[in-house]
């Protein structure tokens, strides 16, 4: 890399550089603030090398989503959470209006879970995740797997919905009452 470029731009190069080039979903602003007075060359683990610029910025995290990397700035209570907590209960906070969930923002939070790769039977609670599946080996042609699917059975929906509140408050104890 020339000298004189950010951190975003270096994430960018190793990105597309690396032995399997993979997509960028979103990068945290902050990495543009940065600017090298020297060049720079990277030869490690492209991971490794994520790391070390995201090292320089202690509350920021990165992980590769199912759609591509994604680096941003995580307030630090919410450092203590799993990182279903930390998603879901932002992706609640996005869309409550008025204190509630609408159907629809049920909906969308599925889907976009479902997106990331969150695994429905790993996040629930011990005895929804019991009922479900009970209803899968009952039911092996028309299991419920998803988020998307669970949200799409009405007894089902409550258990996702329940998650999402436990979530939600988890987001709020660790990051304050209006978290970003």
């Amino acid at each position: 890399m020339p000298r004189g470029s950010s951190h975003r731009e270096q994430v960018e190069q190793i990105a597309r550089a690396a032995t399997q080039p993979f997509p960028i979903v979103s990068i945290a602003k902050s990495l543009d603030e940065f600017k090298s007075i020297r060049g720079r060359t990277f030869s490690r683990d492209a991971g490794c090398e994520i790391d070390l610029i995201v090292g320089n910025y202690p509350s920021m995290r990165w992980w590769m989503g199912k759609g591509g990397l994604v680096i941003e700035v995580v307030p630090d209570g919410a450092n203590r959470l799993s990182a279903f907590d930390r998603r879901a209960g932002k992706l609640v906070c996005d869309r409550r209006r008025n204190g509630r969930l609408s159907k629809d923002a049920v909906r969308e939070i599925a889907a976009e879970l479902d997106a990331e790769g969150f695994v429905l039977l790993e996040n629930l609670q011990p005895a929804k995740r019991r009922a479900i599946a009970v209803h899968n080996q009952r039911f092996a042609k028309s299991a419920i797997k998803t988020f998307t699917a669970a949200v799409a059975k009405p007894i089902f929906v409550r258990f996702v919905r329940l998650r999402l509140c436990s979530a939600h408050n988890s987001y709020q104890k660790a990051c304050g009452p209006n978290p970003s």
